[in-house]
């Protein structure tokens, strides 16, 4: 699947990884699964990382449809790692979309941590 994820409960992040050609149904199935685990709570962080995407075929209107999910709190930060190009403009697009949380774009793992870090305790810190 193009699509997958984590939890590390530990760190409260959910680590999420895409790769190849990625389609709406993709989306949609791993949003679906993370958010109907037992480990979810939309508190946690979370990190994307799309840097392995070669092609999308996420269309704008489920990007919409996704970027109106109640799941995630209002006070939730999404890293998404993007590389320049197509998958920064769609998660851009996202972004614009957001009805909940908080999200940023990076084209620097250490720099989406390092967001993604702030105000957190010592123990939660993610490298």
């Amino acid at each position: 699947m193009p699509c997958s994820h984590y939890f590390d409960l530990r760190k409260g992040v959910i680590f999420v990884t895409s790769t190849g050609t990625v389609t709406d149904h993709d989306w949609v199935a791993n949003l679906t699964a993370m958010v109907r685990d037992e480990n979810f709570h939309p508190e946690l962080r979370g990190f994307s990382d799309y840097t392995g995407v070669t092609e999308s075929l996420v269309t704008a209107n489920m990007l919409e449809l996704l970027a109106a999910n109640q799941a995630s709190s209002p006070r939730a930060r999404w890293a998404f790692l993007v590389t320049p190009g197509f998958s920064g403009a769609m998660i851009e697009f996202y972004k614009s979309q957001i009805k909940r949380g908080q999200v940023q774009l990076f084209l620097d793992r250490s720099k989406a941590f390092a967001w993604l870090n702030e105000s957190v305790p010592q123990e939660q810190v993610i490298v």
